[in-house]
């Protein structure tokens, strides 16, 4: 009973990490770079991927933007986890006068792009992208690993956020 006891724990902070993965109540309470490495953790912890993040600092994005970078890189972990058989991952973000980028680097096995099944995640990544004036593009070779990035054109953010 006692080992029970101590599965079902597990499972409870397991169901509790995804549900806060979800809906990300951090991002609303404590912003988006919070929010990202909370995810980040809880990838690692579950996996053991190296996630490095880098160009988080300063970073400043509006709502929603913010959301959609967030389930962007959500997707973009998911993918690598699913597919990729990658020991490290790398997020950057950088931010410029005229846009937001963020790309997700893995070194898995890669994929040829135009064997690639645009699945439900890639498609609703191009869909929030879209609606907010952005759009992402996905890079790869066979035994190459792969690059998903996502770029927002910066005059929409300020606009929205006005």
């Amino acid at each position: 009973l006692i080992e029970i006891r101590k599965v079902f724990d597990r499972i409870e902070q397991q169901l509790r990490r995804f549900s806060h993965e979800l809906h990300p109540a951090a991002l609303e309470d404590f912003g988006l770079i919070n929010a990202i490495e909370f995810l980040v953790q809880g990838v690692v912890e579950r996996t053991g991927l190296n996630v490095r993040l880098e160009g988080f600092h300063g970073l400043c994005v509006a709502d929603p933007f913010d959301t959609v970078l967030y389930r962007f890189i959500q997707e973009a972990l998911t993918n690598v986890v699913r597919h990729a058989r990658a020991t490290n991952v790398t997020i950057k973000l950088q931010q410029t006068t005229k846009e937001l980028a963020c790309t997700v680097l893995d070194d898995g096995v890669g994929f040829h792009p135009g064997t690639c099944s645009s699945g439900m995640g890639i498609s609703g990544m191009r869909q929030r992208m879209k609606a907010v004036g952005g759009h992402i593009s996905l890079s790869s070779r066979p035994g190459s690993g792969a690059e998903c990035s996502a770029t927002i054109p910066l005059n929409r953010c300020m606009a929205a956020a006005v």
